[in-house]
């Protein structure tokens, strides 16, 4: 993803159910960057694979998991019914 006025790319996104490290995971990261060369080259110049890219910095963001799904009910505020 392209970050807002040519500030660089965002690369990455994983799924990993039951990992809480706020730790990058090296290998993961290393799998991320591969595959957007391969997929989009131009992110590097010719021929330098995963060693041309500019890395800032790695992150990891946390997102709650609720284990049956999302909860979805009905609320009713001021008298007024909706969804929260």
């Amino acid at each position: 993803m392209t970050r807002a006025a040519g500030r660089g790319t965002v690369l990455g996104g994983t799924y990993q159910k039951g990992n809480s490290s706020p730790a990058p995971d090296k290998a993961t990261a290393e799998r991320i960057m591969k595959r957007a060369v391969e997929w989009c080259p131009e992110l590097v110049g010719e021929g330098e694979g995963v060693e041309g890219l500019d890395v800032i910095r790695h992150e990891v963001g946390l997102r709650p998991l609720r284990a049956g799904g999302a909860r979805v009910e009905r609320e009713v505020i001021g008298g007024a019914q909706g969804c929260a």
